[in-house]
């Protein structure tokens, strides 16, 4: 199979999940619900209380729209912990980043990053399609990354160039530890409810995420700034589905910036060589 997903052909996202609705709703409601779940955490709580604290919890959270939710098997620290670890094992996995409502520049080289998908196979082989606005055109960047070698494609003549090190222009792009960094840096997590995600039931936990922790998109962030985020994680495997993000990470984006970075294939066997 291919190693990458075509760019110009996005997949299509659930329907209940609105980039808007999905972080803006019921955003009071949410917070009534963390309040309640975090007493159920305070000792003491007296046996004949918890119920009625379950209840309202699961209550107050369903009202923001959909089915009621059940109450989850594992704590939301649990889940994102142990998923932390779980996508850590992984030999590779596919990836997937889509900017919706906004481009992310990239550094100088006058490319305004779309979208990006591929596959990473660790300890150290990438393989990158770039979908990015160029001179006002949209153009295609193949990026292939071993070791401390990066090949990338000129986006005009299609001709591979080679980058050392740091010096490559995509260099910050670094999705095995972007991974961990999102799992183990999400502020205020709870789990909203238990969904689907291209037929795989999951956590959809909210939270926030400092920008800081998701610069490995951008190359750079805001400092102080912060995200509003959703993760779903698998619940039987405990493996992060997708992330979506509502916010700049860097100044140069622009307001109302918002992005969808999914994995899949799991383990998959991918072959990454030079491509010269």
């Amino acid at each position: 199979s291919s190693a990458y997903a075509n760019p110009m052909n996005p997949p299509e996202r659930p329907t209940p999940l609105d980039p808007r609705s999905r972080i803006t709703r019921s955003r009071i409601l949410s917070r009534m619900s963390i309040t309640l779940q975090r007493l159920l955490k305070a000792a003491p709580v007296p046996r004949w209380f918890a119920p009625v604290l379950i209840t309202l919890a699961v209550g107050i959270t369903a009202c923001g729209g959909g089915d009621p939710v059940p109450v989850p098997a594992l704590p939301v620290q649990n889940v994102l912990d142990q998923s932390s670890e779980r996508m850590a094992a992984l030999r590779s996995f596919r990836f997937d980043l889509r900017n919706e409502d906004g481009t992310t520049p990239i550094g100088n080289t006058g490319l305004e990053l779309r979208s990006a998908t591929g596959v990473m196979v660790r300890p150290d082989r990438l393989d990158t399609q770039v979908l990015a606005r160029f001179s006002g055109f949209l153009v295609q960047v193949h990026v292939i990354s071993i070791g401390d070698v990066t090949y990338m494609t000129n986006p005009l003549g299609r001709n591979w160039q080679v980058f050392d090190g740091s010096l490559s222009p995509l260099a910050f792009f670094d999705p095995a530890n972007g991974v961990s960094l999102i799992l183990n840096s999400i502020v205020e997590p709870f789990i909203l409810e238990q969904t689907n995600v291209d037929g795989t039931p999951s956590y959809r936990i909210r939270g926030r995420l400092p920008a800081e922790s998701v610069q490995f998109i951008a190359g750079g962030f805001v400092e102080g700034s912060m995200l509003d985020a959703e993760l779903f994680i698998g619940i039987d495997d405990l493996l992060l589905r997708r992330v979506y993000l509502d916010g700049r990470i860097i100044a140069e984006e622009p307001e109302g910036i918002n992005r969808t970075l999914s994995f899949s294939d799991f383990n998959g066997s991918f072959t990454i060589v030079p491509p010269i």
